[in-house]
């Protein structure tokens, strides 16, 4: 049976002077390294493979506008305006590039692009390094609008 003087701690045995790694068992550590590599084999066995991706025949051809509208309303659930202008822009750019006939080296190269395209205008003067170049939209009209200015820069450039 414990008694008071087991408590007293000016009594002790000299385990007060000891640090708190001292009172860990030695079979700790061992636990903490095993613990440790098994983490390190959970992860490379649930890592995913290096190397090239492989591609398959799917069993469905997805149409292309299924495709956009998922990708869409992906980017609207995001609330990803910038990202989803920054592909509209993108995409144009090499578009239009093609049709102007600058090399694909330059096409993101506004010194470059934006004197070629316009060049093929005919219409109304419009500002189209803001078009293709600008900032990302503030709302989902605006990048509505962003999408509709660009497909009539783009028809207007094929057309002329």
């Amino acid at each position: 049976m414990p008694s008071l003087a087991d408590s007293d701690p000016s009594a002790g045995s000299g385990e007060a002077d000891k640090s708190l790694f001292e009172l860990v068992p030695a079979g700790w550590s061992w636990a903490l390294l095993q613990l440790f590599v098994a983490a390190v084999l959970a992860a490379l066995w649930r890592a995913r493979r290096l190397g090239p991706l492989v591609t398959e025949k799917l069993p469905v051809a997805i149409r292309a506008s299924e495709t956009t509208e998922g990708r869409a309303r992906l980017y609207r659930k995001a609330g990803a305006r910038d990202r989803a202008s920054t592909v509209l822009r993108a995409a144009t750019r090499e578009r239009l590039a093609a049709l102007v006939g600058v090399p694909p080296a330059q096409t993101h190269d506004p010194a470059a692009l934006v004197p070629a395209v316009s060049a093929r205008l005919t219409g109304e003067p419009r500002d189209v390094t803001a078009l293709l170049f600008g900032t990302a939209p503030s709302d989902d009209a605006a990048l509505v609008a962003l999408a509709d200015h660009l497909d009539a820069l783009e028809r207007e450039v094929r057309t002329s």
